[in-house]
């Protein structure tokens, strides 16, 4: 008896040290804005993506609607952001009516569809982030 309840408890014990199948996610804050052009217009679509400086932090990403505005989610659609700092990316990526996507010509310079030449930077903090960005 005293042999079995020994085992159990080394079963348990190693059971504790297991690692847990369970991913860890960041806690996100609310980000929403406006993306506009060179001349001020509202951007009447595209994908909008972040990543990350730190390479611990998930990559965020959303879709600007045709009025310019959005927001964005990291785990799923307009769920936040991690706190952190991030390049911005935009691709000119809009959706058909049967919720395609396609490329389509946008005022979206070429430049901010690559990490490696975005100048746009942002730094997401723990609150509601509210952002208005301009391509040049």
């Amino acid at each position: 008896m005293q042999r079995a309840t020994v085992l159990f408890g080394v079963l348990l014990f190693v059971a504790g040290c297991a690692p847990s199948n369970q991913p860890t996610f960041q806690p996100t804050y609310p980000v929403r804005g406006k993306l506009l052009d060179a001349n001020g217009a509202p951007v009447r679509g595209g994908r909008i993506e972040l990543r990350p400086a730190d390479p611990a932090l998930p990559e965020a990403r959303g879709f600007v609607k045709t009025d310019g505005t959005f927001e964005l989610g990291t785990y799923k659609l307009n769920d936040g952001v991690a706190a952190g700092r991030y390049t911005v990316t935009v691709d000119p990526i809009v959706f058909d009516k049967a919720g395609n996507p396609r490329r389509q010509s946008l005022p979206i310079p070429k430049k901010y569809g690559d990490p490696s030449t975005s100048d746009l930077k942002v730094e997401i903090e723990a609150r509601t982030n509210e952002v208005v960005w301009s391509l040049k």
